[in-house]
């Protein structure tokens, strides 16, 4: 992109975050910033407070503006250009020059004779100087051979057009004296405007001047009067410029305003959109977190799993490693033990066997020892927990008896508050079903106050537009009936205008009628001025009254041309009151659609602008052209100079240009009334770049209004706004998509006004070769132009065929069709494009020629020739191009003919699928608005009537609310006390149903007991009888120890110790059992298998250790027991079905027995040991306890 200062520029940054930036550039170059040395930087400065400067950086400036207005960005930055730099304010024009402007006129004033000569050239190119300036005049005149009298020349005098009053400039030149046999009959001068921009001085002649008295026949006042008209119209020309810049200056502010405007709002609805993002992200971000936590939780929770299955596979594994090594051992042990029974067979010896099997004994023997030694301890552990055991059962049963009392009770009271319960439960029920009422009602209160609020908003604002838009209706039928009545105005005027126009008209008629008659007086006197010249016998006064008729002919000259130049002024003001008058029906028609006040200012200001400035440009370009032709007549006439070939080539160039800007606004016009109501919108954005545009064309108009036309400065702006037509048709596909008709008409009147230019080039090429007065006579037949002339007849053929295609294609859109070209329309934009070029580079290549030789002309006549002519034509336009141009002309003229006659056939046309135009469209929605505003207001009615309703049924039902509400709190503190009681109660209840289970427990237990001590007492007996009286212990083989008792004492045998430790193990496990069977006894649906599984293993279990311990005792009893001293004492046996007591003990214990009924039921199992002597036993180290060994090392495994 090509940036310059001035322009209006969008700029994207990304950092910190995406942000977009619209402001001006005020400085375009490096910025000393370290480490982006040689990056351009663009200094923009912003309409708000968003930049990060003032202009400078590194505390160097650049430009100025207001702090935190500036901003330096690198080039790349820029995203795109919004608008162009604006153009200068026009400058005053300077006035009008006086008598140093003015061209003089020959007078013919005789003079002495002069050697013959020949007649000097200059170039008569329009300068600022026209003193610079001569012309090639013969004025020698006829003479004898001998010699002739000196005679006097014509002299010319001059007057300015535009004070008629000024002194005139004198010129004189020496006639020779010679005989003019040698000399050249002279050229006719080259009269042009005496009120050019550009003046040109009158060839001077060769005669001196003198000073006549006509110079001088104007008044001192009138003199005085028209130079106090002239100031006061110099100072009126600048007041009027200085409004012009000024009105320029308020547009200018206008439109920077709007542009901060749109800045302004593109700005909100950014930081609306970044406000959205920024509410979505976050809400992204909370999303993500809450991800983030659960599965940080996750992640925890898979660790901790980890960490527990890590524990589990090392304590596994250490389990392993323990069972390895057991197995390991008895691994080990099961081999010694084969070795050792391999070592014994029968081919041993009886001696070795005996000591294998004694040694095998012995360690059985040990493994035995030991078993019995951990047997003694568990024993031990047992006796105690039983003795603990019983005291815990006496209190409870001491407690059972105000257990079941207060039980009663307590299930009373359970019976009762079970119905009270029942009933709060059903108040509670109620009045959460309340609750949820008033909360629903509540919700639905406040959406209907939410709508109800939102409703009369909308209320309220469609009431402020009702009432905006029917002051807006009034006030658009008050400006139609304005417009109305100055559109009847503006039609009377124009009735006055036509009709002072053909008066004017007629008048033209009749002065170019004696313009001519004049012209022909002119130039017959002319040609009797050269022949007085030749004859050289004129008198002065005959050369007064000739000098008098021919300034009487230049002063009718100018009158005529103040005639055409009103009329021309006349035409332009008519034309644009026409066009005002237009713009203010079609106004009125937008009017009429009842647009809104809000709705036409925004089209005002942006749309509707941009269109009807692309109308008035489409329209003053083509008025322009227009004047342009009929002020050139004939702009290659015979009789006019070299110099002025080149200005008609220029004006032909500007009069295409204006036709490209007519052809091009009038497309854009029409596509912008078809487009879509975004589209035209979106052209609004146009309106600056058809500002320009316009400046431009109106520029040109005043300036042939004014007369003062400068041809070089009308062309360039000219071409600069064809260019910017050209670059909006391009860079906006809507606008040249909307409308294909347009489209092809558009391309094909480019190509006729390319083709126009181009014809117009050789015409001046053949022309001004024709117009230069060469050295050697005949020299224009040595100039070759036989180039030209096929490429010439060529483009004139193309012209006439384009003509026609055209006016085709105007018939076609007339009745809303267009062609379906065969190529479709890319081959017209081709030709189109290409002749555009051409014409650029063969007006320039024209130009260049025609300069060139004019300059030739000015400096060295004499170098003026055909060769050098010839040579400058071979460069500029060289054959190959002509022949390439030819060829290519060719191949168009017979597409374009394909195109006309296919173009002609009904078949081959489609229809134009015309749209509503934009402001018809919005008028349309906004219709529908208003129909939709009425429904929603009555709407609005319905509702508030509903909501009425509602309001008084939310009232009745608040009341209902508040009653319940009463109750509620009521029945809530009825609740809180029963739950109270509840609780109280729930207690109770179980610690009724614990105290039930640990009685029947007991029962069980006392009833298991007294079965027991039953079975014992009656095995007891019946052992004491089987027993011999007297019979002594047999000695012992191994051990004895003989002792004295003197007297009784009390001693306690092993066996009896062992017996106690059982009956404490068996105790144990029987409370264990009963825990457990409380503990699980509410879930017998649920492990019923499980737990039958558990207490027959359990079971099991006391049985196998009970019939261990019998064992063991069985064991230790099986030698005789000495006979103990002392009644006191009896003996104990011990059975595989339990022990037994003499019949004292009997007797005792069914005292005790008889004694716990009587008070609550059977006491506990006391045991108490009678006073006996100490028994020796026999060593049993070799009896047989395997069994015995087996079920141990099963127990120590389970274990």
């Amino acid at each position: 992109m090509e940036f310059k200062i001035g322009q209006t520029v969008e700029v994207r940054l990304e950092r910190p975050k995406p942000t977009t930036h619209r402001g001006v550039i005020r400085y375009i170059g490096p910025v000393a910033v370290p480490g982006q040395e040689g990056i351009e930087f663009v200094g923009i400065e912003l309409p708000t407070a968003t930049g990060k400067n003032d202009g400078s950086a590194q505390g160097e400036r650049y430009f100025k503006c207001a702090p935190m207005h500036g901003l330096f960005v690198g080039s790349d930055k820029v995203t795109k250009i919004i608008e162009q730099p604006r153009p200068a304010a026009p400058k005053a024009a300077p006035p009008k020059p006086t008598a140093s402007s003015a061209r003089s006129r020959p007078s013919s004033v005789s003079g002495a004779p002069q050697p013959p000569s020949r007649p000097a050239r200059l170039s008569a190119i329009g300068t600022s100087k026209s003193s610079t300036l001569q012309s090639r005049l013969s004025a020698a005149a006829k003479s004898p051979a001998n010699g002739a009298p000196p005679s006097r020349s014509p002299s010319t005098t001059s007057r300015t057009s535009a004070t008629s009053a000024a002194p005139s400039r004198r010129l004189s030149t020496v006639a020779s004296s010679q005989p003019s046999t040698a000399a050249r009959p002279a050229r006719k001068p080259s009269v042009s405007s005496a009120t050019s921009a550009e003046p040109r001085a009158a060839p001077p002649t060769p005669t001196a001047r003198a000073p006549t008295e006509r110079t001088r026949q104007i008044p001192e006042a009138e003199y005085r009067r028209l130079q106090k008209q002239q100031e006061d119209t110099t100072e009126l020309e600048a007041e009027v410029l200085k409004l012009r810049s000024e009105n320029e200056k308020v547009k200018s502010i206008c439109a920077k305003l709007e542009a901060k405007c749109q800045q302004n709002r593109d700005i909100i609805s950014g930081l609306r959109e970044e406000v959205a993002k920024i509410s979505q992200l976050e809400a992204e971000k909370e999303k993500l977190e809450r991800t983030i936590q659960e599965r940080d939780d996750l992640l925890e929770l898979a660790t901790i799993d980890k960490e527990m299955a890590e524990e589990q596979k090392e304590q596994v594994e250490a389990e392993l490693e323990s069972e390895r090594a057991v197995i390991e051992e008895l691994r080990l042990e099961l081999e010694i033990k084969q070795e050792e029974t391999s070592f014994i067979d029968d081919d041993m010896p009886e001696e070795e066997k005996l000591a294998v099997m004694l040694r095998k004994a012995q360690s059985e023997r040990d493994r035995y020892r030991e078993g019995l030694v951990r047997l003694r301890d568990i024993s031990k552990e047992q006796v105690k927990d039983l003795e603990a055991r019983n005291r815990e059962l006496e209190a409870q049963a001491a407690h059972v008896e105000t257990v079941e009392a207060d039980l009663a009770a307590a299930n009373a009271n359970v019976v009762r508050l079970d119905g009270f319960v029942a009933d709060l439960r059903e108040q509670l029920d109620t009045n959460n079903e309340m609750e949820e009422m008033n909360e629903e009602l509540i919700e639905k209160t406040q959406n209907l106050e939410d709508s109800i609020a939102s409703l009369q908003l909308e209320r309220k604002e469609l009431s402020m537009m009702i009432e905006v838009s029917n002051e807006t209706i009034n006030d658009y039928a008050e400006h139609a009936d304005e417009l109305e009545a100055e559109l009847e105005m503006r039609d009377a005027q124009l009735a006055d205008v036509s009709r002072q126009r053909d008066a004017t008209l007629d008048e033209m008629t009749e002065l170019q009628g004696l313009l001519s008659k004049y012209q022909t007086a002119a130039m017959e006197m002319q040609a009797q001025i050269r022949e007085l010249q030749a004859d050289k016998a004129t008198t002065e006064e005959e050369v007064k009254d000739v000098t008098g008729r021919f300034n009487e002919v230049m002063d009718l000259q100018r009158r005529l041309r103040n005639a055409g130049i009103k009329d021309t002024n006349r035409q332009i003001d008519s034309s644009l009151q026409q066009l005002a008058a237009r713009e203010a029906q079609e106004q009125l028609a937008m009017v009429k659609h009842y647009l809104t006040e809000s709705a036409y200012t925004d089209f005002h200001s942006s749309a509707v602008q941009a269109y009807f400035r692309v109308k008035s440009v489409s329209f003053k370009a083509d008025l322009t052209a227009s004047v342009f032709r009929r002020t050139t007549t004939d702009p290659f006439g015979t009789e006019k100079g070299p110099e002025q070939v080149l200005d008609a080539l220029v004006r032909h160039d500007v009069i295409g240009h204006f036709e490209y800007i007519h052809t091009y606004a009038e497309h854009i016009w029409a596509a912008m009334a078809s487009c879509s109501l975004e589209e035209f919108t979106k052209a609004g954005q146009l309106y600056q770049e058809f500002e320009s545009v316009l400046r431009t064309v109106e520029g040109c108009m005043g300036a042939l209004k004014r007369d003062e036309l400068n041809l070089k400065d009308s062309l360039d702006s000219a071409r600069g706004s064809y260019n910017v037509l050209g670059a909006i048709y391009r860079s906006n596909g809507y606008l040249s998509n909307a409308r294909p008709d347009s489209t092809i008409i558009l391309h094909s009147s480019i190509i006729r006004s390319s083709l126009d230019r181009v014809r117009s080039v050789f015409d001046a090429v053949k022309t001004f070769v024709s117009r230069v007065e060469p050295v050697y006579e005949d020299v224009e037949d040595h100039v070759d132009l036989g180039a030209f002339m096929e490429p010439a007849q060529t483009v004139t053929e193309t012209l006439n065929v384009i003509t026609k295609f055209g006016t085709v294609l105007q018939a076609l859109q007339k009745d809303n069709l267009y062609p379906n070209l065969p190529d479709g329309i890319k081959g017209l934009v081709e030709i189109s494009e290409s002749l555009d070029r051409f014409a650029n580079k063969a007006n320039e290549n024209a130009v260049a020629f025609i300069r060139l030789v004019l300059g030739k002309l000015a400096k060295e006549p004499e170098a003026v020739d055909a060769t050098l002519m010839s040579g400058h034509l071979e460069t500029l336009f060289p054959r190959d191009m002509l022949g390439k141009l030819n060829e290519f002309l060719q191949d168009a003229r017979s597409r374009i003919g394909q195109w006309n006659e296919h173009a002609s056939v009904p078949n081959n046309c489609l229809e134009v699928q015309l749209q509503p135009a934009p402001w018809v469209v919005k008028a349309q929605q906004i219709e529908a608005e208003k129909k939709q505003s009425i429904d929603t207001e009555k709407k609005l009615h319905a509702m508030t009537s509903e909501l009425q309703s509602a309001l008084l049924q939310v009232r009745e039902r608040q009341e209902t609310i508040e009653t319940k509400e009463l109750e509620i709190e009521h029945l809530r503190a009825r609740n809180q006390e029963s739950a109270v009681k509840a609780g109280t109660i729930e207690a109770l209840q179980a610690e009724l149903n614990k105290a039930h289970s640990e009685r029947k427990a007991y029962r069980a237990e006392i009833e298991t007991l007294q079965a027991e001590i039953t079975r014992l007492e009656r095995e007891g007996v019946q052992r004491i009888e089987d027993t011999p009286q007297g019979a002594q212990a047999a000695p012992q083989p191994t051990r004895e120890r003989s002792e004295t008792i003197e007297s009784p004492q009390s001693k306690t045998s092993g066996a009896f110790v062992t017996l106690v430790n059982a009956l404490k193990e068996e105790n144990k496990w029987l409370r264990r059992r009963q825990r457990e069977e409380r503990l699980t006894a509410d879930l017998d649906a649920v492990f019923t298998k499980a737990r039958s599984e558990r207490a027959a293993r359990v079971k099991a279990d006391a049985r196998r250790k009970q019939a261990l311990a019998a064992e063991m005792l069985e064991m230790a009893f099986t030698s005789n027991l000495r006979d103990v001293r002392g009644s006191a004492i009896r003996p104990l046996e011990i059975s595989n079905e339990g022990f037994a007591v003499d019949a004292k003990t009997k007797g005792s214990v069914a005292s005790k027995s008889r004694r716990g009924k009587g008070r609550s039921g059977a006491a506990p199992l006391t045991l108490k040991t009678d006073e006996m002597k100490l028994v020796y036993l026999d060593d049993v180290s070799f009896v047989d306890l395997s069994p015995v060994a087996d079920e141990f090392a099963v127990e120590v495994l389970e274990y």
